[in-house]
């Protein structure tokens, strides 16, 4: 019971999903309760009580959570840097400009048209599927009719703030909280409480000014309640649907740590059938289908049966990432998925290693500037005895991110089989001077 709420042990975990998450729905509730404390201290002492203790707790808790994120480097690395996420908008915008790469697409484009610039932050390695910014990354998703959209709204819902401004010479604290949710928006990395949260406060303002209002007769309308059931049968029933893959595949997970591979196989198989649409599972599955048959081939005294089914999850290992592919071409994780796979079946099947070089090479088309991939690459051709390839590699390897250390050893050590020891001898010597030894 105890390993089943090891999670709680993470300073990184808040109820919200993540620390960033947590802060802007803490920014967005403190001055709704701190309003509500100012505005009933005079009328009502218990309430108001109660609502103060509230306000604390929630200014401790975004001061600790600020405290724990700060310091650490995780608040930088957790946000895209504003001017990726801008270059990554126009290139997009310059590929398909009225609507954008896809609503579900930000990965991909964050791969495809990020600047080689990226390379030189700490987070290099890290690969995100939000912007920096809302509008910023609806530019990139959605195109010109999506930022148009939110623009629009923005303006709407400021010129509706300042009238209440003037009407009431104050600003109520449901609109402030609002303005709160609009402003980080635009300025922080969108995640789902935040948006949840703006169109909550969108719609208590907008019930408040009757903006949604409809009545046709002057007596109660059905109309609109017609209207809303088939629209909301549809997304509850799909939204079911993927909750429960999402928990079956959290299941997976769980088991997975404790070394329970059957029931880590069955459970992503059930996230898979109520979701089959969704990457991360099939990506998963297909390690998973991998691992086992690696657990199975260890064995010493294999049986025909045994050796039936290492067939069959190498088989399906590779059918699932293959559909991977196919259900997101542009995301360069599952071709490196699969290019893994065929690597790891180079000993065993005829073909693996040029099948294995395609997926390279296809996951290097969707991710341009990863030096990870063109190590890789290089490895792969290492190992095949394809040194001059391997050199190509290893050198544009280093030039996509010139302090990276693993490329210059790799390079150095594709030299020396080819006998060229002073270009060895220089890669090494250069590589050593990017990360002397620490005495």
């Amino acid at each position: 019971a105890k390993e089943g709420f090891a999670w709680l042990k993470s300073k990184l975990w808040t109820p919200a999903g993540s620390p960033l998450a947590l802060i802007s729905f803490l920014l967005i509730i403190l001055p709704l309760a701190f309003l509500e404390f100012k505005k009933m201290i005079k009328t009502n002492l218990l309430y108001s009580f109660f609502i103060g203790l509230a306000a604390i707790m929630i200014g401790g808790g975004l001061a600790i959570t600020l405290y724990q994120l700060i310091p650490t480097g995780n608040l930088a690395a957790s946000i895209l840097p504003y001017p990726t996420t801008w270059a990554i908008a126009i290139e997009a915008f310059k590929q398909s400009p009225l609507f954008g790469v896809g609503p579900a697409n930000y990965l991909s484009a964050f791969n495809r048209f990020r600047p080689i610039n990226f390379n030189q932050y700490d987070f290099w390695n890290l690969r995100f599927a939000t912007g920096s910014s809302y509008p910023l990354q609806l530019l990139t998703t959605t195109g010109i009719f999506g930022l148009a959209a939110f623009i629009w709204l923005s303006i709407k819902i400021i010129i509706n703030i300042i009238k209440d401004i003037k009407r009431s010479n104050k600003i109520s604290e449901f609109r402030f909280s609002l303005l709160i949710c609009l402003g980080l928006l635009w300025f922080l990395p969108v995640n789902f409480t935040l948006l949840f949260s703006f169109f909550v406060f969108l719609a208590v303002v907008s019930s408040k000014e009757k903006v949604f209002e409809l009545n046709l007769t002057g007596k109660t309308n059905w109309l609109p309640i017609v209207l809303i059931l088939p629209l909301l049968a549809t997304p509850i029933y799909f939204g079911s649907r993927a909750y429960a893959a999402e928990v079956y595949f959290k299941k997976s997970f769980d088991t997975l740590a404790q070394n329970l591979g059957i029931q880590t196989y069955n459970y992503q198989i059930k996230a898979i059938g109520f979701n089959p649409r969704r990457v991360d599972f099939r990506l998963a599955y297909s390690q998973t289908n991998l691992g086992l048959a690696n657990a199975l081939a260890a064995r010493t005294d294999l049986s025909d049966q045994d050796r039936t089914n290492i067939s069959q999850l190498v088989q399906q290992a590779v059918r699932e990432a293959k559909i991977a592919t196919t259900l997101n071409p542009t995301d360069a994780r599952t071709w490196e998925n699969l290019a893994q796979l065929y690597r790891n079946l180079i000993n065993f099947a005829q073909g693996a290693d040029q099948w294995a070089i395609a997926a390279y090479q296809q996951a290097i088309a969707t991710d341009p500037v990863n030096p990870t991939l063109r190590l890789n690459l290089g490895g792969l051709f290492y190992a095949l005895g394809n040194y001059d390839a391997a050199v190509r590699q290893f050198e544009t390897t280093i030039n996509l991110k010139p302090d990276f250390a693993n490329g210059y050893y790799n390079l150095a050590s594709a030299f020396r089989e080819q006998e060229k020891y002073q270009q060895a001898y220089n890669a090494m010597r250069t590589g050593r001077a990017k990360y002397p030894l620490k005495p």
